[in-house]
């Protein structure tokens, strides 16, 4: 009679994840994981059990085939590699431990992530609130604020308003050290609050937000697509300051007009138009 080895002797299934088939021995993934140990458990007719050919393999709803091949390279390992994994790859070994309940993958993952340097520190910011890593959070923020480059829309997409407000205020809260004698010293120190400035940002202000002035952008583009002119300028409203009504679905906005006819012009942005809103159906 044989025996099969208790340590080399495996079973092999396939799974197909997305369009990809992967045939994998299962004991890497049962030792690992409690979910997989019960997924595989085998019926006792084995006629038509899943995993066994590629036309029926098991199916792994809800995972990404990029994400399963990157835990398969930690779990099942081939003799002398070296599996070298960017922070993006680790991330989806991570996504996977975790969704499985594999601990010890998991704890593996999160300490050579740590040690990597490979990544954007926002990344590692959403990383750590994703799958609770709080060890990450503090010094993961300090390297945010000690980076050279400024917050972008990305980054505010990503931590979110709040957080980056917070940040910035922190940031706002740096003040030079001077000495007496000698006086800036290059050197930097965390005050309790934001100082007064007296640098005047007025040329910084034109050239950096230029694009903020005026209209509501969102507004502007959505006049086209609601708006039906309804009423005409007579001749008598041409001599006068005047409006003109114009009709949309629900509202209607009233533009103040100059005796051209066309939109006032004033010097402040926000009432360059003259923009106020009536209900539908009003007319002036």
């Amino acid at each position: 009679m044989n025996i099969r080895d208790k340590t080399f002797y495996s079973d092999f299934k396939i799974f197909k994840v997305e369009d990809v088939l992967f045939k994998v021995p299962t004991d890497a993934l049962t030792a690992e994981s409690e979910v997989f140990r019960d997924l595989l458990k085998l019926p006792p007719v084995p006629s038509n059990v899943e995993g066994l050919s590629d036309e029926n393999p098991i199916h792994l709803e809800g995972v990404l085939s990029n994400d399963f091949r990157q835990l398969l390279r930690i779990i099942c390992p081939r003799f002398k590699s070296t599996q070298v994994l960017s922070f993006t790859q680790w991330t989806s070994v991570l996504k996977l431990a975790d969704q499985y309940m594999m601990d010890s993958v998991r704890s593996h993952a999160i300490f050579i992530m740590d040690q990597q340097s490979d990544f954007d520190p926002i990344d590692k910011i959403v990383v750590a609130r994703r799958y609770s890593i709080k060890s990450w959070l503090t010094p993961t923020y300090n390297k945010i604020l000690q980076r050279p480059q400024s917050f972008t829309q990305h980054d505010l997409e990503r931590l979110g308003s709040d957080t980056v407000l917070k940040l910035v205020a922190l940031r706002d809260r740096l003040q030079p050290m001077e000495n007496s004698r000698f006086g800036s010293l290059g050197l930097w120190s965390l005050g309790t609050k934001r100082e007064a400035i007296s640098v005047d940002f007025t040329e910084a202000i034109e050239e950096t937000l230029s694009d903020c002035y005026g209209v509501f952008p969102s507004l502007v583009s959505s006049l086209p697509l609601i708006i039906r002119f309804s009423a005409e300028i007579d001749s008598e409203s041409k001599q006068s300051a005047s409006t003109l009504t114009v009709n949309a679905p629900t509202d209607m906005f009233i533009f103040a007009a100059e005796p051209s006819g066309f939109p006032t012009t004033s010097a402040t942005p926000a009432r360059r138009y003259g923009l106020r809103k009536a209900r539908a159906g009003r007319r002036n």
